[in-house]
């Protein structure tokens, strides 16, 4: 009988707690959610700087360092629009919608080529992948804008095999804040 209280008060007490973990995420929303998972995503991301793992950047093809840094461009945005607008995710994604796409992905590796902010064997992993020859390409952009969009994911890729996260997410920054900025001057 008293394992039976005890087993009954753990379980109600489990379920408060239960209880109150999910009051704690209806009053932070989930954009307050989004963003804590950004940042816990955000802490490994940088570990994986400290380990180095630079041997296996050069041995990458073009399109193997592409499809990396295309997903690390699209969690580089989410982390960067969460950080900077406290809104509702609908308006952060339809924010990411337009920086995630071939064209502004171009205009930002154009904006890094012109501000001279890449050295030199950056702009050959980024030329490698732009000129390598694909299947296919976006319905909804340029072939210029799928290539130059193509080389900035393997320009990401190699930077993040190369374990030089540091710089990977202050470029990313730097071409963002150039986008954001130009969007609002059109808007």
């Amino acid at each position: 009988m008293a394992e039976d209280l005890m087993a009954e008060s753990l379980e109600n007490l489990s379920f408060q707690q239960s209880e109150m973990e999910s009051r704690s995420v209806k009053e932070q929303g989930s954009s307050g959610i989004e963003c804590a998972m950004t940042a816990e995503l955000l802490q490994n991301t940088l570990s994986i700087e400290q380990q180095g793992i630079n041997d296996e950047a050069p041995n990458l093809s073009p399109l193997a360092l592409a499809y990396v840094g295309d997903s690390i461009y699209d969690f580089r945005v989410r982390d960067y629009l969460c950080r900077r607008y406290q809104e509702n995710l609908n308006r952060v994604n339809s924010r990411k919608t337009r920086l995630v796409c071939a064209k502004a992905q171009s205009d930002l590796m154009g904006y890094l080529i012109e501000e001279k902010l890449l050295t030199e064997e950056e702009l050959s992993v980024y030329r490698r992948a732009r000129n390598h020859k694909s299947q296919s390409h976006s319905k909804n952009s340029s072939i210029t804008d799928y290539r130059r969009a193509t080389g900035f994911e393997a320009f990401l890729g190699y930077l993040y095999y190369a374990g030089k996260i540091s710089r990977l997410i202050s470029l990313v920054e730097k071409g963002l804040e150039h986008l954001l900025a130009e969007n609002e001057a059109k808007e």
